[in-house]
């Protein structure tokens, strides 16, 4: 079906931009906006992306702008953006074969007995959410380990290692420290925000026509429920 959902520039600030060429945008997403459109409608931020790129370079018709990855709605950070079909091509063939790195860091309630884990499970895709099985469901792999510790909480940095919806949360909610604000996993119905404090802060990529390695870090800007800017963590 045609989407066609009218280019926009609200809310998008050059500020979110981390990178960009002729070939690649990287941007910085705020939680509560969806990565692409979805049926219920609502402003995207791939809309936003398009609208900024059309607007920049002047561009009469549509523009060519596909996310290599997506981050869920209530979730922060940097998302990886190809704007040819070369490049597309090629950045999924390095997401296939797990050559880009992600890094996430996560609040999650509780300390962990465990400082760093490396956590194992089955994971099914349900209805609006992931469950763990015993026996059903495709492997899912992350690594983590705890950077910080408050009184309620602890900050965790986190590699998965495969790219399964709702993965990281599912998986620290499993292992019995839901990330903070969560409440479709198990995280106490205390905050009024929607946000959970999930952001991916680190991304390491080859340029898909250049080979050159990428790494790119985006924290500047990012706010968590009770807590400040997650830049002032790593301060």
């Amino acid at each position: 079906m045609e989407n066609k959902t009218p280019y926009f520039k609200k809310s998008f600030q050059p500020k979110q931009i981390v990178y960009l060429d002729s070939h690649l945008l990287v941007v910085k997403k705020p939680a509560l906006i969806t990565t692409q459109p979805t049926s219920q409608g609502g402003l995207s931020l791939e809309d936003q992306a398009k609208a900024f790129i059309k607007e920049k370079f002047k561009k009469p018709g549509g523009v060519f702008l596909t996310p290599i990855h997506r981050l869920d709605y209530p979730v922060s950070g940097l998302v990886l953006f190809a704007r040819t079909s070369k490049s597309l091509s090629r950045l999924q063939t390095q997401m296939r074969t797990r050559q880009i790195g992600k890094t996430y860091y996560a609040r999650v309630k509780g300390h962990l007995k465990e400082k760093r884990g490396h956590l194992k499970h089955l994971l099914l895709h349900g209805r609006r959410r992931a469950i763990i099985s015993d026996h059903l469901g495709k492997e899912s792999t992350l690594t983590y380990r705890v950077l910080k510790e408050w009184k309620e909480s602890s900050l965790l940095e986190v590699h998965p290692h495969t790219g399964r919806y709702h993965q990281i949360r599912v998986q620290l909610s499993y292992l019995g420290h839901p990330i903070w604000g969560d409440t479709k996993y198990g995280f106490p119905s205390k905050s009024k925000s929607k946000k959970i404090d999930l952001h991916h802060g680190k991304l390491v990529f080859r340029h898909p026509i250049t080979g050159v390695k990428i790494s790119l870090v985006g924290f500047s800007g990012f706010f968590c429920p009770d807590w400040g800017e997650w830049e002032k963590v790593f301060g």
